[in-house]
């Protein structure tokens, strides 16, 4: 008897214990208060309107505006902005995206200068694109061989593209459909999954046949087909 009763008494005990720390924990987060203060970087922005923060390798702050790039070394603000003068200079003030991959480069997407990568040595960008590339980059992700995906505008007359490090080559896919491409997430079984703004806000493509892009639909209970939602 006192074998078939161990097991349920133990299950019992856990729960209970499980119970009693889900309470406490509860109360401690109730009981923690948070407050928040503007940062004095605020006032050395190139615009107070921040799009997206990210923190590199090293540990600086990148704040993006659409007028500027701003550096936070967490004591001072450098300003990026495109300047005539400057060769090395942003290509535009309209910075939509950032990233930093496994070979340490720091990539910059813009919505009209197109893509620009940061040179430490100088302080400054190049455009390994050049002229080949697209201008209006909203979305950025790299994939597992090192390959930068970037997100177009609805006015262009691709979906994406994809810029090979290693062959220097940037090739295009999807048909134009009225879409912003501004979100790209790796995928099980090797495939990519693409957020955008537009007629299909979710497809998939496979990794090694980028060009088979096609669209997700995703249907209610009811079955029926699911069209107003945004992805973000």
């Amino acid at each position: 008897m006192m074998q078939n009763l161990q097991p349920h008494f133990l299950s019992k005990t856990l729960i209970s214990v499980l119970l009693v720390w889900a309470l406490l924990l509860s109360i401690s987060v109730q009981s923690e208060q948070y407050s928040f203060q503007v940062s004095p970087a605020s006032s050395q922005l190139t615009q107070s309107s921040v799009r997206q923060i990210f923190q590199d390798k090293e540990g600086m702050i990148w704040l993006l505006t659409q007028e500027g790039l701003n550096r936070y070394d967490g004591v001072s603000v450098t300003q990026y902005r495109p300047s005539t003068s400057n060769k090395n200079s942003l290509s535009h003030q309209a910075v939509t995206n950032i990233l930093q991959d496994t070979n340490d480069n720091i990539w910059i997407a813009t919505a009209g200068g197109g893509l620009n990568r940061f040179i430490k040595e100088i302080d400054g960008f190049d455009r390994p694109l050049g002229a080949t590339g697209p201008n209006f980059i909203y979305g950025m992700t790299v994939d597992p061989l090192g390959r930068l995906w970037l997100g177009l505008g609805s006015a262009s007359s691709n979906l994406f593209s994809i810029y090979d490090q290693s062959s220097r080559e940037v090739v295009s896919f999807g048909k134009p459909s009225n879409s912003t491409v501004r979100i790209f997430r790796l995928y099980q079984g090797g495939n990519m999954i693409i957020g955008a703004d537009g007629k299909d806000p979710i497809m998939i493509a496979p990794l090694s046949a980028p060009s088979q892009v096609q669209p997700v639909r995703i249907f209610d209970e009811s079955g029926a087909l699911v069209t107003n939602f945004r992805v973000h």
